[in-house]
């Protein structure tokens, strides 16, 4: 069989795969229903055609920085599944080059994307017609049409490939799921802070934080969206009704710069991966010899039977959240965490603290302005996130380590074990107000600020008692579904409800899809929280 054919049967066995599966039925209907709610659900202007170039491509870039999430869900399959099922030895041994190997996956990657996002692309289209049911109003199909593939070439397939490129690469090096669906949750909550601080019109209250920064981010976009808004910003009515955006040296330059990067990405990861296995270095370690048979003394072995008492249950009770939490929290990737969030959250307060964007003035380094910076968008929104995946670690780390059944014969009651996941689980978001609260402190006494102890431990009731209820959610989530990989698409479309306006631009305004979300919080030094601690308790009773 020559090469081409291989390739061709590996990239075909490799989407089969990956496309005749549930998960992947049900991401796309749901594609086509989010298509479908979504162009009824945005604002629109007045004379502003929603199937016309500008409305289209506007909605079209709003949404396309959640495919990073989807695609997380294609990367841990094609990835991960190797080591997950124990094949690694059987796949490498296959007589499958390296292009082969890579190619075949990389496609399984991108393929079924680019097919979610046509199906994103035919909800959109059932939509519009329904708009123009409804309206009265003709669709011009031929606009539509080059209106969809025009977006899609220009904006849209770029930010796929560079994101399942980049994706791809940290699956296949790191073997490990929970990075890969946490590189894709902090890319979508990352591009969104980024947007609100450079001042992109996709967000609702955008300000520029500064303009060295807005230059860098406008270049490196994925999206491109700012080159988008910077030629439509002077549109008429009806050049946004006809106009579409061109390739202006911008734009071109920053398209070249996405594809550059997805290649360099491509080829990283074609000279650094290898098939083969990683040797521990605990295997060589130690002079054992573990051929020799050991020795028992069975004259001395007595049998003592176990009796449980209350005070050894709550013993038991307390070694097993001590447990589940160590063992989450003492990680390579916790600690990465930790260190990537006290950066972004280290550099907000820096920002707050050295200029107040709605006064243009140096403001005194006060308590209050130090969480409003961070206390009520970031901090909930980003524990949130951790939440869905850290839930699904604990959750899960009994099966995949496959010593579920071996915990099922101790004498530990199934109560004991969901409650101590529960309580490991609690105790995360709390870590993460703790490591808030000191960093917040600490710049605060280094710009020479009055710190308002009482004022930091409110952050545990007004962002802890939230994320408390989204803890329990997700927890009962993944008790519920029948794999990893479906809990976390559950809880992450929830999440994403609850801390986002996403909801209500697909019509789903229902309180439960708010379930954990609390109103805008704000402090101030004059009155205090006020009536917004007013409305905090009035939801939290709910």
């Amino acid at each position: 069989m020559s090469s081409s054919a291989v390739t061709y049967a590996l990239i075909r066995s490799e989407i089969k795969l990956q496309t005749r599966q549930i998960l992947f039925y049900s991401l796309s209907v749901l594609a086509v229903l989010f298509g479908m709610f979504i162009v009824q659900n945005l604002p629109t202007e007045k004379g502003v055609l929603a199937w016309g170039p500008y409305y289209l491509t506007k909605t079209i870039i709003i949404v396309g920085f959640i495919f990073p999430i989807i695609q997380a869900v294609f990367v841990v399959k094609a990835t991960v599944r190797d080591r997950q099922f124990q094949l690694e030895e059987l796949v490498f041994t296959t007589p499958v080059s390296k292009l082969h190997y890579l190619l075949s996956r990389w496609f399984g990657v991108f393929i079924p994307s680019i097919l979610v996002y046509f199906a994103f692309l035919i909800g959109l289209s059932i939509g519009l017609a329904m708009l123009s049911s409804s309206s009265q109003v003709p669709i011009d199909i031929s606009l539509l049409l080059s209106v969809l593939i025009w977006t899609s070439l220009v904006f849209i397939f770029p930010a796929i490939l560079l994101s399942s490129v980049l994706l791809f690469a940290l699956g296949l090096f790191s073997r490990s799921s929970l990075q890969v669906y946490l590189a894709a949750g902090l890319a979508f909550f990352l591009y969104q802070l980024l947007s609100v601080i450079t001042g992109s019109p996709n967000m609702a209250q955008p300000f520029v934080l500064n303009e060295t920064l807005k230059i860098i981010f406008d270049l490196l976009d994925p999206m491109a969206s700012a080159e988008f808004y910077k030629q439509a910003l002077y549109w008429t009515v009806e050049q946004r009704n006809t106009l579409q955006v061109i390739l202006t040296d911008s734009l071109l330059f920053n398209r070249l710069l996405v594809l550059l990067s997805a290649i360099a990405t491509i080829l990283m990861s074609y000279f650094y991966f290898e098939l083969r296995l990683k040797v521990s270095n605990k295997l060589n370690s130690g002079k054992a010899n573990l051929d020799a048979p050991a020795k028992i003394n069975s004259e001395n072995i007595t049998f003592n039977p176990v009796v449980v008492t209350e005070f050894d249950a709550l013993a038991a009770f307390k070694a097993l959240v001590k447990t589940e939490y160590l063992t989450t929290v003492l990680t390579k990737t916790f600690v990465f965490i930790v260190l990537a969030w006290g950066i972004l959250l280290g550099s907000e307060v820096i920002s707050g603290l050295v200029y107040l964007e709605s006064l243009d003035v140096t403001p005194v380094p006060t308590t209050s302005i130090a969480i409003n910076r961070f206390g009520f968008d970031i901090l909930p929104t980003f524990s949130a996130l951790f939440l869905v995946i850290f839930s699904a670690e604990i959750a899960w780390r009994d099966k995949e380590k496959k010593i579920a059944d071996l915990i099922d014969v101790t004498p530990i009651s199934n109560v004991q074990r969901y409650m101590a996941k529960w309580f490991a689980l609690v105790c995360i978001p709390l870590t993460f107000i703790t490591f808030a609260i000191i960093i917040s402190m600490a710049l605060q006494w280094i710009y020479g600020g009055d710190i308002d102890f009482v004022l930091y431990s409110s952050l545990y009731v007004y962002v802890g008692i939230p994320l408390l209820c989204i803890a329990t959610l997700v927890l009962f989530i993944n008790a519920v579904s029948p794999n990893k990989l479906v809990a976390m698409v559950v809880s992450l479309f929830f999440i994403i409800l609850s801390q986002s306006n996403l909801g209500g631009y697909i019509g789903l305004e229902h309180g439960l899809f708010k379930f954990g979300h609390s109103p805008q919080l704000q402090h101030s030094e004059l009155v205090g929280f006020s009536a917004t601690s007013d409305a905090f308790w009035g939801y939290m009773a709910l």
